[in-house]
């Protein structure tokens, strides 16, 4: 059984007590859709959440395109999570 460390935002809104909670820990990966201004909303929530310090901010574009994530093989979502690491 894989047990994970996560949170799914549901879009890509946040709030000021969403990022404080993310900046308790030392590693954060945000991984947004990979359209532009998903991207966009992704990268300022990276700078707000190492603003906070502490936290290792990684914001990963998997460069699906127009595909979700929730359309990729298993194969895929594999290769994803050994790069997340």
């Amino acid at each position: 059984r894989w047990q994970y460390n996560a949170v799914a935002s549901l879009g890509t809104s946040f709030t000021e007590e969403q990022v404080q909670a993310l900046a308790q820990y030392k590693r954060v990966v945000i991984l947004f859709d990979s359209e532009e201004a998903a991207q966009k909303k992704a990268k300022k929530l990276g700078v707000r959440v190492s603003s906070m310090g502490g936290a290792k901010v990684e914001v990963i574009d998997l460069e699906l395109g127009e595909r979700d994530i929730a359309e990729c093989t298993d194969e895929e979502v594999a290769e994803f999570r050994k790069q997340i690491g």
